[in-house]
């Protein structure tokens, strides 16, 4: 068994969860009155700085960064190439779907 790594900030804990295959959100964060679904403070991503800083543009102390929304937009479009990409392979060795 490994140790977790958590971390607070804010109100929230960090904690990290490495996935068997990596999906580029092995850092994840939830408020202390997290509220269940509907409630944005909660999510993952692929690093300890970039929960921190997604957990501050929460909470209205950051501007909008640019690089943070291209670097999630392409982690999405990896994400969606490696689906279809599965799919295809499926789809080629002739397995039902």
């Amino acid at each position: 068994m490994t140790a977790s790594l958590n971390f607070r900030h804010r109100g929230y804990t960090i904690y990290h969860d490495p996935k068997p295959i990596h999906r580029g959100s092995d850092w994840s964060y939830v408020h202390d009155d997290y509220d269940g679904q509907g409630d944005p403070r909660c999510g993952a991503t692929h690093s300890l700085e970039t929960c921190r800083r997604q957990i501050d543009w929460i909470e209205g102390e950051q501007t909008i960064d640019a690089a943070a929304i291209l670097t999630a937009l392409a982690e999405a479009g990896a994400l969606f190439l490696m689906g279809a990409v599965f799919f295809l392979i499926l789809v080629a060795t002739g397995v039902p779907l």
